[in-house]
């Protein structure tokens, strides 16, 4: 699957994708219930038809990776490491001005300089919570206000639990963070809005704890986090919306308090008109919710072909879990195989740990990813070395830069360069 490999096929297998999920959709259209949805999402939608791995992608033995000559890799370094030259240590479009862009493109996958530092960009598409009605999937998120508690009865954070289809919101200010008041503040939500299937949050302690998740599992309802920055997206934008709006009151009334104003800013936001559902929170119902969906989750389009193979080696930007300036490194130093590839839109990846092939948690969007060629004699630098023995020639224990202890291990010493 990949643009210079066995792009007929991408392109057939993308297009398929497309067939199914526009026949799938028409089928949901046509369902009367809840139930009828659900069993043509789970079977049409799921993830496992638009998975390829590295066991079922079928192999073109005709296609082999690109190697560059001698005097390409000899005419790209006397450029591209030349500081004095207009493209030096530059992009890809400088470099190929002077090498022709399948050169540049092969030159700077093998070249850490680049690949460590390249600058990233967000992913132009993300994929959708997928919620099949009301009620399915909740997503829940604390804001914290201990810098006003004294204005409003103590109370230190606000609970949020949005419903991701109807975009229904209720919130409830607790005192501490702890299992105890989570659980009273989720017995209230569910008296509001009726208990939900799923619940999404973030991995805090104060939803995994040993109180909160007894009460989910005896009320029946499946705990998740995911493990992306974006984590329960659709509760923290209106978090934003909700806590502006209270800031713009504070600011109108001369006030700190928002004991009182709370419950009536949300209801606003619930009685409000959402462009996406094309309908108000309140106005969703068990009758219209069909007709909701589809605006909810219209026809996504053409599946592109995807950027990376299954195989391929790649880094992970580091801009996936924190900020970064932009002019230091921007990707791992860990390399990465790519080991499944999810078919939609946008494509994400699955990847495997390079040496003990164990999967890394999460998926990828091709933003997040860096391609790497690695040379047989690629030089791997040592951060500390950690012990000696003499067994029976000298070897050293090393740790190498980027990778945890657990990758730790012997090295010749006579294969050690300065």
């Amino acid at each position: 699957l990949h643009p210079r490999g066995n792009a007929g096929g991408s392109r057939r297998a993308a297009r398929g994708i497309q067939h199914c999920r526009a026949s799938a959709l028409r089928a949901v259209q046509q369902a009367a219930s809840l139930d009828e949805r659900r069993h043509f999402l789970s079977h049409q939608l799921s993830p496992g038809p638009e998975c390829v791995s590295s066991s079922t992608l079928p192999t073109n033995p005709a296609v082999r990776p690109e190697s560059m000559s001698s005097s390409q890799k000899k005419g790209s370094k006397a450029v591209y490491y030349e500081a004095s030259h207009p493209a030096s240590f530059g992009g890809i479009n400088r470099l190929a001005r002077h090498t022709g862009r399948r050169t540049a493109e092969k030159f700077l996958e093998a070249s850490d300089a680049y690949t460590l530092f390249r600058e990233t960009k967000r992913p132009r598409v993300y994929r959708k919570t997928l919620s099949l009605g009301l009620r399915d999937v909740y997503q829940a998120d604390l804001v914290e206000i201990q810098k006003i508690a004294k204005y409003n009865d103590g109370k230190r954070y606000i609970l949020f639990v949005i419903d991701t289809f109807s975009r229904f919101l209720t919130v409830v200010p607790i005192d501490r963070k702890t299992g105890e008041e989570v659980v009273r503040a989720l017995k209230i939500v569910f008296r509001k809005m009726g208990k939900s299937r799923r619940l999404c949050t973030d991995r805090g302690r104060e939803f995994y704890g040993r109180l909160v998740l007894s009460f989910l599992e005896k009320n029946d309802i499946k705990l998740y986090s995911v493990n992306s920055k974006q984590k329960a997206s659709i509760v923290e934008r209106v978090q934003r919306t909700i806590m502006t709006r209270v800031y713009k009151y504070f600011e109108y009334a001369r006030t700190k308090r928002l004991i009182e104003s709370l419950p009536e800013i949300v209801k606003s936001y619930n009685f409000s008109h959402h462009r996406t559902l094309n309908a108000r929170p309140v106005d969703v119902t068990p009758q219209n919710q069909t007709e909701c969906f589809f605006h909810l989750f219209p026809d996504p389009g053409r599946v592109k072909i995807p950027k990376f193979r299954v195989g391929e080696h790649v880094r992970i930007s580091k801009d996936r879990h924190a900020l970064v300036k932009k002019y230091k490194q921007s990707f791992t130093d860990e390399v990465f195989i790519v080991d499944r590839i999810r078919l939609g839109v946008p494509n994400t990846y699955h990847l495997v740990d390079m040496v003990r092939k164990e999967p890394v948690l999460g998926s990828f969007y091709e933003a997040e990813l860096q391609r790497v060629s690695l040379a047989e004699n690629k030089t791997w630098i040592v951060e500390k070395i950690l012990r000696r023995r003499q067994a029976p020639h000298l070897q050293y224990l090393v740790k190498w830069r980027g990778y945890d202890s657990s990758h730790n291990s012997w090295v010749n010493a006579k294969d050690f360069e300065q």
